[in-house]
């Protein structure tokens, strides 16, 4: 009551007697701290206002990843135990043996090497590989295309000295190329406001009527935005929502009319894919229809 917050308590008994050594506030997960704050509200020791502030920020995320269903995880079986690495759950392919994994890693080789022909330009949107330099190259000497890569936070191999990273025409933490007429902006992470983001195609009215008066909500966008990183967790849904706001909102343009922000931002992450390469045009299909399977599409 006096610290009015959980406590660690230290103590020691000696000859009988017990020693109280010091205390501190308690640590505690995300879902913890939601619980004692709520506590010490209904306790009358803290305001509502006093409450919310005992949560760190970075807290709150933790508690929107997804999270398996309590009841369920109680009729599952057990099948080892381990260490978090981080809150929430996690679902994909799962491999024991070294042999599955070797499967899996031929199934995708088969997969990228048939649609991909030996000249075909990739742009690889970050985290090529987990694996060290020698697991790597065996990959990059695997497969066909003239390969771009976009620098990904777990792209250590690269660093090593023995990395085949030649095979990369270049490798960059950014990028802008173009795709019949249309401007293509690469990062590995997701950027919110990009180059060119305004910029939609000329109207053209056919020898018909001004340009002007055809409405900009109806030109289509010049430019794309193409990222990785956040795979499909909530940072994702987060991004969704972004979108959605940014093409709610309205401004009006030079001519006065009025328009729609366009954000053509696309989430390349490889499952989305079925770890199969994509073209500009192919992405964009694929992202509208998983947009109109969720509800979220523009």
């Amino acid at each position: 009551k006096h610290y009015r917050d959980m406590q660690d308590m230290e103590f020691t008994v000696e000859n009988g007697k017990l020693y109280m050594l010091q205390c501190r506030s308690g640590k505690r997960t995300a879902q913890a701290a939601l619980k004692i704050a709520c506590d010490l509200v209904d306790e009358g020791m803290r305001t509502e206002e006093e409450a919310v502030a005992m949560i760190e920020p970075r807290n709150l995320d933790t508690l929107l990843h997804p999270t398996f269903d309590q009841s369920a995880i109680v009729r599952a079986r057990l099948i080892g135990k381990a260490l978090g690495a981080a809150p929430g759950a996690a679902c994909g392919k799962i491999v024991f043996t070294a042999a599955d994994a070797e499967e899996m890693n031929r199934v995708m080789l088969e997969r990228w090497n048939a649609r991909v022909k030996k000249k075909d330009e990739v742009y690889i949107l970050g985290d090529f590989s987990y694996g060290n330099a020698e697991e790597t190259n065996r990959i990059l000497d695997a497969i066909h295309g003239r390969l771009f890569l976009l620098r990904g936070n777990h792209d250590r191999f690269i660093k090593s000295r023995e990395a085949h990273t030649d095979r990369f025409e270049w490798i960059r933490d950014y990028a802008e190329v173009h795709d019949n007429n249309r401007r293509v902006i690469l990062c590995h992470y997701p950027v919110m406001f990009y180059n060119g983001q305004y910029r939609r195609q000329p109207a053209k009215t056919g020898g018909f009527g001004d340009p002007a008066d055809i409405p900009a909500d109806d030109r289509m966008p010049r430019t794309w935005m193409l990222y990785g990183h956040v795979h499909d967790t909530v940072d994702e849904r987060l991004m969704r929502r972004f979108i959605a706001m940014t093409r709610e909102t309205v401004r009006t343009d030079r001519e006065g009319q009025e328009y729609h922000i366009p954000c053509q931002m696309i989430n390349c992450y490889c499952g989305y894919s079925d770890y199969v390469p994509l073209s500009l045009d192919e992405w964009i299909e694929n992202d509208r229809k998983r947009q109109e399977g969720s509800g979220t599409g523009p």
